[in-house]
This record gives structure tokens, C-alpha cells and sequence, in this order.
């Protein structure tokens, strides 16, 4: 081991599969670097807890995100994020495995935690021409938003890599635009908000949303997987000023616009009319210290505002987008046994609409025998790589979007399946189990629009004590209610369980199912009069 000599800042004193130990009395950012490449960064003091060994010591402990690829060895070096002070430098095992470790995702890109803790492919050390790709999508969004009057400029990283360096920071992994709008009601800015999602997918981009006001963009790179381009809603709301989704600070209007430019990769951009004040209300008037490690520290009152006005939307996306990401090699066509009993239902059917259709193995399989077939997800990588798979297997399946938190999202996709010429059948396998109060209701509005004309929606549920062996994750996403409540909420939302059969386990890890079929014949009937 190397250690630099005695500091008031951090000396390491061990390094195993709890974290980084040591001992200190001054704040520092410090990079932790696996075989010469960085993969984590901390703040000592803050990000560390006593250590259960010794009373001089604390420990940070390793990221929940990167623990999984602590099998086997590495030379670790610690340092000091600004002047590179090297604090350790030994070659550590970790488990049992002899191999060198590796992080990295499946396809063997690197991968380092960005400033949530999460593991992503970050711009230091990627591609030149992903880069430039990023690079072309920021000048041509910004040229789309001027069409209609929106003046939009690189925020968040991006900018202050643009101020700052001339360059995307190395340890950042998407980019970011940001606009502030004339108007001041919460309503007219989420009205302005949606006009701009319109207008950049009629220019051909794939947007989903983050909140009323504030959306990404996928950037398609060379090898198939994609960056994001999040584009941030701001306004001056009482006089202050309020950019989603993290700051909330006193700013005068001269002090963006008219805008004036930075340089971003020799590309000259946007830029507030203040470049530094308005950096400075992003992150404290230390930004021009590089931190890799930083975090926000949005008020509650801030916080509390903004999802009042524009929040509340997204609960648990990134979640789902992190569990089916994993589940991304393409499955096999063949149906469930839920699927097969639809089927055998419904043989007249010639569409059936899965909600909640994760890996699409069932709607892969309906499209494979002839029927149209619609799978509705709420992850954006679900429905990716739905319609990816379909592509490849050629079959005429349809992956889109249903966002049960938003009532946009319900309305929209409830009249555009309700309009689907033909028999419809709907299925929902294990997807109640996954959603809240909130998320429930508004899925019984679904079902009561698209079964007005007599369709049929076919549940499969599962109790609260039946859930079955998951990972971590996947036992964090599930909120199963009792299957007495769900009857009281589809009755009390004009439903009715019409058949119901129970599904004893087919092994030992498989829960007990049940299957329902739910009809909202009085609206049937209303409709038809």
C-alpha cells in the first residue's frame, strides 16, 4: 500500500466488501478507481458512518448498484478528486472469484456510478462520434424549440461543463436543456409543456415524460443503446424563479434573456444572459470546483411546490426501467398458461390489449398467432424492447406507453384502444399487484372505457402472502392488495368479477393465482342505448 503523508484529510485504513474505511477531520471529494479507470466518487464525512470495528474509524459504504461486481480482484486507488493526492494504492480481492473484476454492462461497455449513486456509461472514455450524435440532437432540438418560440439552453451538467471547461464533463452520462417560460400559472406552463412534447415527436423524437413539466429525449448511439437528452421547464412564479425539478431561487428575467452563448466540443450554444448566476443558483457558489460527487439539497419547500404543481407522475419509473432492463435478452414465443386461458376465451378476439405487458411475452405470442396485439407498459425500456423483439421475430406487435399516474396518459390511450376496430380482449397479468390506491383507480377508469362496448378484462392477481421469490428489486415494486379489496374497488367503479378461478402453484417458487373476468356491463349497456 501507498498512502501520501499524515493529512487532517482522509486516511484509508481498509478496503473489503463493506467499503472504504478511514479516518479524517476535513471534508474532501474523493475518486475510488478500479484498475486505473474511475468508478465512484464520495464526500467523506457526509457519505460515511461510524464503523463497527473501531470508535477512530468510519466507513462509506460501497454503492447499492456496484456491490454485485465485488467478486474477485482489483487495484483500487483512492485519491482526491481536484489535485489527484493519491490516499491508497493496493491490489484488493474481493468473495471468492480469482478473476479480475469488471464493471461493466452485458455488451461490455464501462459502466461508473453518476451522482445518484447509480451506475451508468458516462462520456469519459466513450465514443467520439456518440458524442457528436448528442452534440447534433442539442442544436437540433434547440432549432425545433425556436420554431415555436421556445428558447432553450444547455442546464444542469451540460452547462456548467460548457462554462467551465469548454467540454461535456467526464463523469456525467446524459445532457440537459432548460427554458424559462413567459407564462405563470401551473396550468398554462404544463398546456405549453405538452405542446412542446407534440412538436418534438413530430420531428421524430422518442419522448417520455418526467413530469407536467419537464421531459427526455433518446438519443440512439452507434451500437443500438441510448443517452438522454432531458429537457427542464423553468418560471418565474412570484418573483421567483423555479426550475424543474431542483431550484428555486431569487434571479432576475435580464439575467437569461436575452440569451447569450457558450462553447460546448467546439460547438457554440445557448446560454443564460448570467451564465454564472445561474450556475450559482444550481449549485452553490462553489461550482467551479469539479464534484463529482455531488448533491442536491433541495429544500422540502421546494420540493413540496413542485410536486404539487407538476409532480407525481412518475413513481418508481426509473425502478421499472432498471428491472426489465436487466430482463433484456429476448424470450421465447410461446404463450403463458394466463395467455393460453384468454385465448381459449376469447378465439374470436382479433385484438388483445395486454396492460402492464413487461418482456411482451404474451403479446409476442398473440401476435404470433394472427391476432393484433398491443402491449401497454409504463417503463420506457419495456416498451423499447417490445418493439425491438417484434422487429426481429417480424411480427406485427405494438408496444406503447400507459402511464396509470397521469390521467393524461389514461385518457388518451383509453379512446385510442376503445377505437380499435373489432373484438377486443385486455389482460392485466400481475399487474394490479404492482400498483397503488392511486394507480388502481386510475386503471379501473381504463377498463371502464374500453368496456363500454362489452369488452372483457382479464385479471390475474395474486395475495399479499403469495408474492412468490423476487429479487431485492422486483419485492420493492410489488404492492399486491388483498383480493378483497380489489373487488370492492372494481364494484365500486361499476364493474363486476364475472368468473373467477383459482390457480394452484405449479412449483415450489410460484405463488397461487387467481384468475378473474371483469365486465362493466352497465356502461356496455349505456353505450349501446
Amino acid at each position: 500500500m501507498n498512502t501520501t503523508e499524515e493529512r487532517a484529510g482522509l486516511r484509508v485504513t481498509r478496503i473489503d466488501q463493506q467499503g472504504v474505511s478511514g479516518s479524517g477531520t476535513e471534508e474532501g471529494v474523493y475518486d475510488v478507481l478500479f484498475d486505473d479507470r474511475r468508478i465512484w466518487s464520495f464526500w467523506f464525512l457526509r457519505d460515511s458512518q461510524p464503523a463497527e470495528r473501531s470508535k477512530s474509524e468510519r466507513l462509506v459504504p460501497w454503492p447499492r448498484s456496484l456491490v454485485k461486481y465485488l467478486d474477485g480482484t482489483a487495484r483500487i486507488v483512492v485519491r482526491e478528486h481536484v489535485d489527484e493526492t493519491v490516499v491508497f494504492d493496493d491490489h484488493i480481492s474481493f468473495g471468492d472469484s480469482t478473476g479480475s473484476i469488471s464493471v461493466t454492462d452485458r455488451e461490455g461497455r464501462p459502466l461508473a456510478t453518476d451522482k445518484t449513486g447509480e451506475l451508468q456509461r458516462v462520456f469519459a472514455g466513450g465514443d467520439p462520434r456518440d458524442r457528436d450524435a448528442l452534440l447534433d440532437t442539442i442544436e437540433d432540438v434547440l432549432e425545433g424549440l425556436r420554431e415555436i418560440g421556445i428558447e432553450a439552453f444547455p442546464a444542469y451538467g451540460t452547462l456548467l461543463g460548457a462554462v467551465r471547461n469548454g467540454t461535456l464533463i467526464g463523469h456525467d452520462s446524459d445532457a440537459d436543456l432548460a427554458y424559462v417560460s413567459r407564462l405563470t400559472s401551473p396550468v398554462d406552463l404544463i398546456r405549453e409543456s405538452y405542446r412542446i412534447d407534440r412538436h418534438l415527436r413530430e420531428r421524430g423524437y422518442s419522448v417520455q415524460r418526467h413530469s407536467a413539466f419537464a421531459m427526455k429525449i433518446y438519443v440512439e448511439e452507434e451500437d443500438g443503446s441510448e443517452r438522454g437528452l432531458d429537457v427542464f421547464g423553468a418560471a418565474f412564479v412570484d418573483g421567483t424563479l423555479y426550475v424543474m425539478g431542483e431550484i428555486a431561487a431569487d434571479l432576475d428575467w435580464s439575467q437569461v434573456y436575452p440569451l447569450g452563448t457558450t462553447t460546448l466540443e467546439g460547438r457554440t450554444l445557448p446560454a443564460p444572459a448570467d451564465a454564472d448566476a445561474w450556475l450559482e443558483i444550481t449549485y452553490g457558489p462553489s461550482w467551479r470546483v469539479p464534484d463529482p460527487a455531488f448533491h442536491f439539497g433541495t429544500p422540502t419547500s421546494t420540493r413540496r411546490r413542485l410536486d404539487g404543481w407538476f409532480r407525481g407522475t412518475r413513481r418508481f419509473r426509473d425502478d421499472w426501467d432498471r428491472y426489465w432492463n436487466r430482463a433484456r435478452n429476448r424470450p421465447k414465443v410461446g404463450p403463458t398458461p394466463f395467455a393460453q386461458w384468454v385465448a381459449d376465451a376469447e378465439p374470436d378476439a382479433d385484438t388483445v390489449v395486454d396492460v402492464g405487458s413487461g418482456r411482451g411475452i404474451d403479446v409476442l405470442w398473440n401476435a404470433s398467432v394472427g391476432k393484433r396485439a398491443i402491449g401497454l407498459d409504463y417503463s420506457h425500456t419495456a416498451e423499447r424492447y417490445g418493439n425491438k423483439w417484434a422487429a426481429e421475430l417480424g411480427l406485427g406487435a405494438e408496444f406503447a406507453m400507459l402511464n396509470l399516474c397521469d390521467m393524461r396518459s389514461v385518457l388518451a390511450i383509453g379512446a385510442w384502444v376503445s377505437r380499435q376496430p373489432g373484438r377486443k380482449a385486455v389482460t392485466a397479468r400481475l399487474l394490479t399487484c404492482s400498483l397503488d390506491r392511486r394507480g388502481r383507480r386510475n386503471f379501473w377508469r381504463l377498463c371502464r372505457m374500453i368496456g363500454r362496448d362489452g369488452t372483457c378484462i382479464y385479471l390475474q392477481v395474486v395475495d399479499p402472502d403469495q408474492r412468490g421469490t423476487r429479487d431485492d428489486l422486483g419485492q420493492r415494486l410489488l404492492r399486491p392488495a388483498p383480493e378483497s379489496v380489489l373487488v370492492e374497488e372494481i364494484e365500486a367503479s361499476g364493474g363486476r368479477v364475472r368468473e373467477r378461478q383459482v390457480q394452484e402453484p405449479s412449483g415450489i417458487a410460484e405463488p397461487r393465482y387467481t384468475w378473474m373476468v371483469v365486465t362493466w356491463e352497465k356502461y356496455a349497456s349505456a353505450s349501446a342505448q
